[in-house]
């Protein structure tokens, strides 16, 4: 149900881009549309609940919400990050340079959501790991998993964005292409972020994710509002990059200092790391027949 959600939510949000961007409306519809992928994804998730009959006590739900309120903090923070970027955009450019911004980012914003998938699964496999001795070495390999798969996804997208740009929106969207570029980079580095954070909130150390966060956000303010004046869109996805790389850079260090994870353990393209990623997919197709 997960899987089906994220995927369901990826295709729901590119049909609603393209349904705003060809009906006219203003471009505030359009930004408020990055914001019901979630509500596609709930909507599913309750739907599974629903047909699976569940009868939670009052005890067990008194110990969900009790759980869930330690990532309040953080919940909220993603929220305004989440916007930040458009805001600033706005704010110091012109409503020409946020369409532009917009519709590049409509391209990149289906691989974060389709990492979500393994986010999730990641999130709920470590917490659910009562001894540290397994859970990290497990992150590890989660984090790993969704390297693989950001590299493909991100590869397929740096080729096919271009055009999709120009077929879906007309030439005069042209200028969209190099903001791409740099979003996607950001995404990239937005995805792997979100691999490693939910992974240490399910090791109990939220204040790290936190800390991310925080750092995120003001590099995406001064950044903002030091490239934004000058050159628009693309200033506001080159901030959005170093905002996404800075909020990674905390949490590297994090689980490097926390847990000792030499550097080579984080990268997918290391040998030894490799052989497990192509193993773990040749166990998965097998599985599948």
């Amino acid at each position: 149900f997960v899987t089906l959600s994220i995927g369901f939510s990826s295709i729901v949000y590119l049909v609603l881009i393209l349904l705003v961007f060809h009906s006219d409306q203003p471009s505030a519809w359009v930004v408020t549309s990055v914001s019901l992928p979630p509500v596609f994804m709930s909507a599913v998730g309750l739907i599974a609940i629903a047909k699976g009959n569940f009868r939670w006590r009052q005890l067990e739900i008194k110990s969900c919400l009790s759980y869930a309120r330690q990532f309040i903090p953080i919940s909220l923070i993603s929220l305004s990050i989440s916007s930040i970027d458009r805001a600033l955009l706005l704010d110091q450019s012109t409503l020409r340079e946020l369409g532009f911004y917009v519709v590049a980012a409509s391209l990149t914003a289906p691989m974060l959501i389709a990492v979500e998938t393994i986010v999730q699964i990641s999130f709920v496999e470590v917490a659910a790991t009562r001894s540290r001795t397994h859970a990290v070495p497990l992150a590890m390999r989660r984090f790993r998993l969704g390297q693989a798969f950001i590299i493909l996804m991100g590869v397929g997208l740096l080729l096919l964005g271009p055009a999709i740009i120009t077929l879906c929106f007309g030439t005069d969207y042209r200028e969209a292409i190099p903001i791409f570029w740099w979003l996607l980079a950001a995404t990239s580095m937005k995805s792997l972020s979100n691999l490693l954070d939910h992974s240490i909130r399910g090791l109990g150390q939220t204040n790290w994710a936190l800390g991310s966060m925080v750092a995120g956000a003001g590099v995406m303010c001064i950044m903002g509002f030091a490239l934004i004046p000058g050159s628009g869109a693309i200033g506001a996805a080159q901030a959005s990059f170093l905002a996404a790389l800075t909020s990674l850079l905390v949490l590297l260090v994090a689980w490097r200092y926390l847990f000792h994870i030499r550097w080579p353990e984080f990268s997918v393209l290391n040998h030894t790391n490799a052989l497990e990623i192509a193993d773990a997919l040749r166990r998965a197709r097998s599985s599948g027949k």
